[in-house]
């Protein structure tokens, strides 16, 4: 009786909502798009309004030994979850959104990419935006409800972005007004790389704003609890009545990276020179693991490089860092067969 009750709800959804949020934001309620869900703003100047959520959304789980999971994914995808693997939705690839098939422990490297908007003086950043992208051994593989398997990924982004009332959509981000005021929400984002590509074509030109990519360490890092703690999170904040509102300084895309960082911490420091207990060494760098770590959420851009460090996550900021990520999304382009921006050529 409950899993036809649950059936029955998500069968509704879209009807439910036909007339609401789905058509203003240009979200079509159709089976080939199951698990968009509107979203409207709370509090603030714009209450009540539509989110702009279209393509910036939260990800639900689905668990494999869950006998209702197991019934809403075989009827909308027409498969069956396999045990051991991770299932979750609204996984965005060539601007479109599927369910995506994870499999534990595929996760080989992490970058962090780090993108400064304010820098009044060279690595004195006020503002900016982070997010991780991950590089799997074995790929994800993405299903659509008529298509079936349709793509597999291995190079893909968490990323958090800030939804902007339907009114404001088109204004330029304003981090210190709206920012700061309740008026923009905040998403917690699965993209492939090629979305992310998308998402910063303008930035190939030369005197862009510099989108940096830094190497984590294994050394500091565990890589599959930081995924693993990113999807559960994304989990979470879909499935909350209202999604919570976007901060410049207190709730933002750095204090929500640092949610899968955390989780993943190893508990390694960086030893002060005077110290006399056990050492780790890394690429001439010197290590403990203290009793107790403390686990900080860092939320101000201008201390993320400087407490990856401390956490033994990155070795230094120029021996780490790769080519930025503007050269870098020329590359993702060329190799999906993409249109290339003036910039990259």
């Amino acid at each position: 009786m409950k899993i036809i009750l649950f059936l029955s709800l998500i069968l509704s959804f879209q009807a439910t909502y036909a007339n609401s949020c789905f058509s203003e934001v240009g979200v079509e309620s159709t089976q080939d798009d199951p698990f968009y869900k509107e979203r409207r703003a709370q509090v603030g100047k714009y209450k009540g309004e539509c989110y702009n959520n279209g393509f910036r959304r939260n990800s639900p789980r689905f668990d494999p030994l869950n006998v209702v999971h197991q019934d809403l994914i075989s009827r909308l995808y027409n498969i069956e979850m396999k045990r051991g693997k991770v299932y979750f939705a609204n996984f965005r690839h060539d601007n479109e959104f599927y369910l995506a098939e994870y499999t534990p422990g595929s996760v080989s490297r992490i970058l962090m990419m780090f993108e400064k908007f304010i820098e009044p003086l060279n690595n004195v950043v006020l503002t900016g935006h982070t997010h991780l992208r991950f590089l799997l051994n074995e790929p994800i593989r993405l299903y659509h409800p008529r298509k079936g398997m349709v793509a597999e990924i291995s190079d893909f982004n968490y990323a958090m972005f800030a939804v902007r009332p339907m009114s404001i959509k088109d204004q330029t981000f304003s981090p210190f007004g709206d920012g700061i005021k309740k008026n923009y929400a905040i998403t917690h984002n699965f993209m492939s790389t090629l979305d992310m590509a998308f998402e910063y074509e303008s930035y190939a030109t030369p005197d862009s704003t510099a989108v940096s990519q830094f190497e984590l360490e294994s050394f500091g890092l565990d890589f599959e609890k930081t995924l693993n703690a990113l999807i559960t999170f994304s989990h979470q904040s879909y499935h909350e009545k209202n999604l919570r509102p976007y901060h410049t300084l207190k709730n933002n895309c750095v204090s929500n990276m640092y949610v899968g960082i955390v989780n993943g911490d190893k508990g390694l420091r960086r030893a002060h020179d005077n110290y006399h207990g056990k050492i780790y060494e890394k690429d001439g760098e010197k290590f403990f693991t203290p009793r107790k770590p403390r686990k900080k959420f860092t939320k101000n851009p201008m201390w993320v490089l400087r407490d990856l460090a401390s956490r033994g996550m990155i070795m230094s900021r120029t021996k780490n860092q790769r080519e930025d990520f503007n050269s870098d999304l020329c590359t993702v382009l060329e190799n999906a067969n993409r249109a290339l921006p003036k910039g990259c050529q």
